[in-house]
């Protein structure tokens, strides 16, 4: 978007709002995970292949999308959405591109062909974007995941406590990280809630089986060293929380400890 990995400086505000904690048992049409194969955007002339990875996925109630390549994550948005007939709305909660669309709705067009998933429309309230033209095309990489999860492991997460090997890991109450987990991928964000900045992102697979569960990184803010590495963690699940134990080795983090406590909220 415009071209958007032109002037990524990521992603922004506000915290998803807290869902029921029961996973959902309906699903939506868009429900699952999805990757941008041609866009138009703006005044482009005709539809072009990206040249970022984008990703977008929807569970029941959220959606969340990222852009990155080979040695960065570009940037990222999302919300909660609603379907309607052949329109769906969008309500940003995060968007790295233009604050001033924090808040906003955006109603947009759609058709699903068998995996292919159109999404077309205009921008509106954004400063930089006001009626930007958004035309895609995304093929479906995974099918609808919280109705029927792969494992417990799957939904919407909201980081509650931890500890790593730096005094102020997470401890300052004005962050909220979000953890989303889908039958074969993991994203999570964390959001500045006080200044409305972008504080980290990152994107990748992950398996999970008896206890053990490992994520290997395609896209991390923090530390481009760690991208296609993978990570090993113990994780324990009760009832709607997990807690996530391990060591991450990088650059930046070098032998990093790692203990999160995480609580479902969709």
């Amino acid at each position: 978007m415009k071209q958007m990995h032109h002037f990524f400086t990521l992603l922004l505000l506000l915290s998803l709002p807290v869902l029921s904690s029961a996973q959902s048992e309906t699903t939506t049409p868009l429900e699952g995970t999805w990757y941008l194969t041609k866009a138009k955007w703006d005044d482009d002339a005709e539809h072009k292949t990206p040249e970022q990875n984008v990703y977008k996925i929807y569970t029941d109630r959220h959606f969340f999308f990222l852009y990155y390549n080979d040695t960065e994550l570009l940037g990222a948005g999302g919300g909660t959405y609603k379907v309607d007939n052949n329109t769906f709305t969008e309500k940003l909660t995060y968007f790295s591109w233009d604050s001033t669309a924090i808040g906003t709705s955006q109603t947009y067009d759609w058709t699903l062909t068998g995996n292919t998933f159109h999404q077309s429309g205009l921008i509106k309230g954004a400063e930089s974007y006001e009626d930007y033209v958004i035309d895609e095309y995304y093929e479906r990489v995974e099918e609808d995941f919280t109705a029927n999860p792969a494992t417990d492991l799957v939904g919407v997460w909201l980081y509650k406590d931890g500890k790593g090997d730096t005094a102020d890991y997470r401890t300052r109450n004005n962050i909220k990280t979000y953890k989303v987990i889908t039958s074969k991928y993991f994203y999570f964000v964390f959001i500045d809630q006080d200044i409305a900045t972008f504080d980290g992102a990152g994107f990748g697979t992950y398996t999970y089986n008896n206890g053990k569960y490992s994520e290997t990184i395609l896209a991390f803010s923090f530390d481009p060293s760690a991208v296609g590495k993978t990570f090993d963690f113990e994780m324990e699940i009760t009832d709607n929380q997990f807690i996530q134990k391990g060591k991450m080795d990088t650059d930046e983090y070098e032998n990093f400890s790692v203990r999160e406590r995480y609580v479902r909220v969709e």
